[in-house]
């Protein structure tokens, strides 16, 4: 059955908050294909925020709400029973990319009768193996699965509302941060070996500090010991705004409001390059050249290059990341990163020039 002919489709996004991100442009070609299908799409909470009130989608599921907590749930006796009477009511024609799915949802899938167009990984693997990066890699993995090409100019953009524009202007003018653009940076990864030594980043800030006017907003999301750890090392020495747990939209917004984000290789990473905000970005035990976002000028500042572990041909965690502990040495390959280097990165950006920037820029939907 061909896709433009579905009426009730069924799309499994990518899990993380970046790999979704890198998936957005996906969602304007099927679209495009299928003006006139219900399309109903299931993902990660929180990553599936920034599909809410999304015009693209007629109904927006999480995989939490079937009891599937993580990537690789393969369910229990009661959620099987409550996804296979979904499937069965909802009678879906088509479904887009079950192998993004956890297994406890895939399988029903499998088993459903639908019509599966699975982006898979062969075309994806080729382009990452080919050095053209992520967001490439996923368009040429739904030409192939989907049969939707995607033009190289498509790139992911998160779309802001009135109402969150709204909501950053007040949050920075209540914080007292005037009209001037903040520098945005985040501390915070999903894995320690992703983040880069707190006493080095309290020195990156500080050096900051002292080179331009430009307040700071520090994003830390639900991870408040690690945003804790680092105001206190400055505390009495330098103020900083602190982002603190906001539904994902919010942070997207604040994100836009800045002239640059500092972070590591997360999803706020991904987030920020998405509202247009130039990124350097931190990398240790995973690929710039398969992360880094191509979208905005983007800078990414890795230590060790020589690291037979690193999984630079594919998506997915390095070997380190999946042992628990560096393979090479006894630190990250990321705790070989200098502050200068780092410096070096934002300089190249020019950020004093984009020193009237003002919050936020992303355009209303």
């Amino acid at each position: 059955m061909p896709l433009s002919t579905a009426h009730k489709i069924l799309l499994c996004l990518r899990y993380g908050i970046g790999d979704l991100v890198m998936e957005l442009p996906a969602l304007d070609a099927v679209r495009a294909a299928t003006p006139g299908a219900q399309l109903t799409a299931i993902g990660a909470r929180p990553a599936i925020e920034l599909l809410e009130g999304d015009r693209r989608i007629d109904t927006l599921l999480a995989l939490q709400d079937f009891g599937l907590t993580h990537w690789g749930d393969g369910g229990t006796a009661q959620s099987w029973g409550e996804i296979r009477g979904w499937l069965r009511r909802e009678n879906f024609d088509a479904v887009l990319d079950p192998s993004h799915a956890p297994p406890g949802l895939a399988e029903a899938i499998w088993k459903h009768g639908a019509t599966i167009y699975d982006a898979g990984t062969e075309a994806q693997d080729r382009v990452l193996q080919a050095g053209r990066g992520g967001a490439a890699a996923v368009r040429a993995s739904v030409a192939a699965g989907w049969g939707l090409p995607l033009p190289p100019s498509a790139r992911p953009r998160i779309v802001g509302r009135p109402d969150e524009l709204a909501f950053a202007r007040r949050f920075l003018r209540q914080k007292g941060l005037g009209d001037i653009a903040p520098i945005g940076l985040s501390p915070v990864a999903s894995s320690p070996l992703k983040r880069w030594p707190m006493a080095r980043f309290a020195e990156l800030v500080e050096r900051l500090a002292a080179m331009t006017y430009a307040p700071l907003l520090l994003f830390y999301g639900p991870q408040e010991e690690i945003g804790a750890a680092l105001q206190s090392m400055l505390r009495d020495r330098l103020p900083l705004v602190a982002v603190g747990a906001l539904h994902l939209r919010a942070v997207a917004a604040l994100l836009a409001a800045c002239r640059l984000f500092i972070g590591h290789d997360t999803g706020l990473m991904h987030l920020a390059a998405a509202v247009g905000a130039p990124v350097v970005a931190l990398f240790g035990p995973t690929s710039p050249d398969i992360y880094l976002p191509s979208q905005v000028p983007a800078v990414g500042v890795g230590g060790r290059d020589d690291c037979p572990w690193r999984t630079t041909w594919a998506f997915g965690p390095s070997k380190c990341l999946t042992e628990g502990g560096c393979l090479h040495d006894r630190r990250s390959c990321i705790d070989e990163v200098e502050v200068e280097q780092v410096l070096a990165a934002i300089s190249s950006l020019d950020i004093e020039g984009r020193a009237d920037r003002r919050r936020p820029s992303f355009r209303p939907g």
